[in-house]
């Protein structure tokens, strides 16, 4: 067996017709490149796919020196949601001066500047625009407007928390400039404990002062829902705190604007302003309430004056009633449930040409007038005598009559004040009127028919009507003054 029998030798005649085969040795070449291809490929560091950020960041603040606090914070948010936080802290460094990579560092870092430089005010602008990277105007601003741990920022923003209140506003304004204060406070001094135990501790101790914080500074109508947060278990945090009293503001609202009267207290009905009367329509209308209907679907005619024994003041929402006018001596008023009115003004109001109210206080958020009882025996010096259907404002040392309200719908309307219909000689308007009380009672209380026979010219101009005597009237009447009594004595005076 010769050497060709184990490595036979190719023909040099091919057929023509079939396609040449590729050799051993070409196969083995193609392999090569192949592997060498591949191990090249596998450790050449892939490039990533680069995004570039070619709109204007909206950042919704911009820095004016004062608010560093706050913008550093959005600042930061927005640049690691579009996950470029390393290009201001530092992680990103500028890499070799290569073609492929050093251009695209100098691309974003140039966009992550512009959102830095396009959130200032212009005024800020020259000041941090010739730094090279976007970390240089990064650590500049924080250089130039955060002064860190300053001591007296702190006493500072401790003393404006202390001294904040409501104030009678929104009661969201007044949370909302605590939390303010409190995560600039926060962002002063941050708490630097590594126990996880010691924080939790740390934070409700913080948690429970705020919330005692802002329990205090609460108007005073929300008393009630700051004395249900303190008896709360467990003890809430400020949001929840915020919540519930949240609640009972907006439940107090509800009800100041229900056109519902009250019997005592300041009738208020918050903004519902009954309508007017014209100078043509009677002072009481038909159903003999003075047009207070107790249902919401009707107006009330307000022009009467309602007297109140639990009002501190006399109050009127109408303007056009006073005299004159003063500086009020208080800024607010509050009703039985909690609820303040603001008062804008103060003055003299005349109920009859003779008979004024003095310190009358301008409420425009009343829906009715309002008489003091205790102010105006104090200023009339009178006593009130209340009876199931009417009462009398008599003269404490004349014991005159000198006013009368009428009770309708369960409220005591003042309805004799004005000149003639109060029974008051202290409110006649001539001399003769006044004689003509005086022998009235000198004689033993005659008709005023009779009067007018026996003194023609002091009755000649007045209206047998215009006198109206409570004694002559009580002396008519048909019950008896005194019970009969059941108690028989059969003594004698004479018996000893």
């Amino acid at each position: 067996m010769g050497e060709n029998d184990f490595f036979p030798i190719e023909s040099s005649t091919t057929d023509p017709a079939t396609p040449s085969q590729p050799t051993f040795t070409e196969f083995a070449t193609q392999m090569a490149e192949l592997m060498k291809t591949q191990a090249s490929t596998s450790t050449t560091t892939p490039t990533p796919t680069i995004t570039y950020e070619t709109s204007s960041a909206q950042i919704g603040i911009k820095l004016d020196g004062s608010n560093y606090a706050l913008w550093s914070q959005v600042i930061e948010m927005y640049v690691a949601g579009k996950d470029k936080l390393g290009y201001l802290i530092g992680e990103l460094p500028a890499p070799s001066q290569t073609p492929s990579t050093f251009n695209r560092w100098r691309t974003e870092n140039a966009i992550v500047k512009g959102w830095l430089i396009n959130s200032m005010e212009p005024r800020l602008i020259g000041n941090f625009i010739r730094f090279p990277t976007a970390k240089g105007v990064w650590d500049a601003i924080a250089t130039t407007y955060f002064d860190g741990t300053d001591t007296s920022q702190v006493y500072d923003l401790k003393m404006r928390i202390s001294r904040m209140r409501q104030g009678g506003g929104s009661i969201e304004t007044y949370y909302n400039d605590l939390q303010g204060l409190w995560r600039e406070i926060n962002f002063r001094r941050p708490n630097e404990m590594k126990c996880e135990l010691d924080i939790k501790k740390y934070y409700d101790i913080i948690q429970e002062d705020r919330v005692y914080i802002f329990l205090d500074g609460l108007d005073d109508r929300l008393d009630k829902a700051r004395s249900d947060v303190l008896q709360m278990s467990p003890f809430p945090t400020v949001e929840q705190a915020y919540a519930h009293v949240r609640r009972e503001d907006i439940r107090q609202a509800v009800m100041l604007g229900a056109p519902t009267p009250t019997g005592v207290g300041l009738a208020t009905k918050g903004t519902y302003r009954p309508s007017r009367p014209t100078k043509n329509s009677s002072s009481f209308s038909d159903s003999g309430n003075c047009g207070y209907v107790f249902h919401t679907s009707y107006t009330s005619d307000s022009t009467c004056w309602i007297i109140d024994s639990g009002a501190t003041d006399h109050m009127t929402f109408d303007p056009t009633d006073f005299l004159s006018t003063t500086t009020p001596q208080r800024t607010s008023i509050a009703n039985a449930n909690g609820v303040t009115s603001p008062v804008v003004g103060a003055g003299t109001i005349g109920l009859s040409p003779s008979l004024t109210l003095q310190n009358t206080l301008l409420v425009p958020s009343l829906s009715n007038k309002l008489m003091s009882v205790g102010q105006a025996t104090e200023q009339l010096n009178c006593c009130v005598l209340m009876y199931p259907d009417f009462c009398l404002f008599q003269d404490i040392l004349t014991k005159e009559i000198i006013g009368r309200g009428t009770k309708r719908g369960g409220l005591y309307y003042v309805d004799d004040f004005s000149m003639g219909k109060a029974h008051s000689v202290k409110h006649s308007s001539t001399w003769n009127d006044r004689q003509l009380w005086l022998w009235h009672r000198h004689l033993g209380h005659p008709s005023f028919g009779y009067m007018r026979h026996l003194f023609p010219d002091l009755s000649s101009n007045s209206c047998t009507t215009d006198f109206q005597c409570d004694t002559c009237i009580l002396a008519k009447s048909h019950r008896a003054s005194y019970p009969s009594s059941t108690m028989l004595s059969f003594a004698s005076a004479c018996d000893g």
